[in-house]
């Protein structure tokens, strides 16, 4: 019989208004720059544990200032407003701008959102991407440490962006819905964790944590090659589909993720294992449950806790 961990969230479904206020946006642009604000240290992390993102020591400086002093900046310094509504406000010599801020850490960030949606040439809505916020938010936080020019934060927020592009991966219930999706990150570190989000439409989700209850193998030599770090991170992200409403009932994704194990003297491997992963979304009881199936495709991973009555327990 298969363990099962079961995850029971409760997903608030509320309605969203047009005011200028923080957190407002109801749209997926705005959603990801708010998504890409909150895990910020994150993202940042992954790339500075890799020799691909930043690679000068004035970019590495930038990117390690804006991650310590992230605490400081406040939970609720994303606004939005639109430059339509009040003319002027995002013109700097001239030119309309996506966002601006002051130099002071813990300055607000207003977002104009008459830029955050285009049409392509068939006429299909085109949102802002989660890389593209994490370039915005590096630019403008860079403006908070240091009389940096624009080119030079341009270039800064470009790398990032690039780097992003390549291991983060948003997959949707349908190529016609943009209002569910799994957000997976991957980085390749035995120091810094990938991520995997789950967007309800209304929700963002994080169901990293449910991997924690897999963990490295302790080393044959004992004392001698103890265990230093054990991430993971997360691939191949696949939805399965069904003939019930789409945006009603069970739904469930599978995808594969990679433990990690780094040791202190030899012996660093990565192992590989596939996952389910089955929700239920109610919009009567807001009331959405997360359940992890265990699947290892290769070798089988010892847990570390089991969970029993709603508790995790160590083994």
């Amino acid at each position: 019989m298969k363990k099962k961990i079961l995850l029971f969230l409760i997903l608030i479904y509320s309605s969203v208004t047009a005011s200028d206020v923080v957190r407002n946006g109801g749209g997926i642009s705005e959603q990801n720059i708010i998504f890409a604000f909150e895990k910020l240290p994150e993202f940042l992390n992954i790339c500075l544990s890799q020799n691909t993102c930043v690679t000068n020591e004035s970019e590495v400086n930038l990117i390690e200032s804006i991650v310590q002093s992230y605490n400081n900046e406040g939970k609720n310094n994303i606004v939005f407003k639109s430059e339509r509504k009040n003319p002027g406000f995002f013109v700097i010599d001239g030119l309309e701008k996506i966002a601006i801020t002051g130099n002071r850490v813990g300055d607000i960030i207003y977002v104009n959102t008459d830029l955050l949606y285009k049409k392509d040439k068939n006429e299909m809505t085109k949102f802002f991407q989660v890389s593209q916020a994490v370039q915005l938010l590096v630019h403008e936080l860079g403006h908070h440490h240091g009389d940096y020019t624009h080119d030079f934060l341009d270039s800064v927020g470009a790398r990032v962006r690039s780097f992003f592009e390549g291991r983060l991966a948003e997959v949707f219930y349908s190529p016609f819905i943009f209002d569910m999706s799994v957000l997976s990150l991957h980085g390749n570190s035995y120091t810094t964790n990938g991520i995997l989000i789950l967007n309800t439409g209304v929700e963002l989700i994080s169901l990293s944590k449910l991997f924690n209850v897999y963990g490295c193998p302790a080393s044959s030599l004992g004392e001698l090659n103890r265990l230093k770090n054990q991430k993971y991170h997360f691939y191949n992200i696949s939805w399965k589909h069904d003939d019930g409403p789409l945006m009603s009932g069970k739904k469930s994704f599978s995808g594969t993720f990679v433990l990690m194990c780094e040791y202190e003297n030899i012996g660093n491997h990565s192992r590989y294992h596939s996952f389910d992963i089955e929700f239920d979304i109610s919009q009567h009881l807001g009331i959405g449950s997360v359940e992890l199936k265990k699947k290892p495709f290769l070798r089988r991973i010892k847990p570390l806790y089991k969970v029993s009555n709603g508790n995790i327990l160590k083994l």
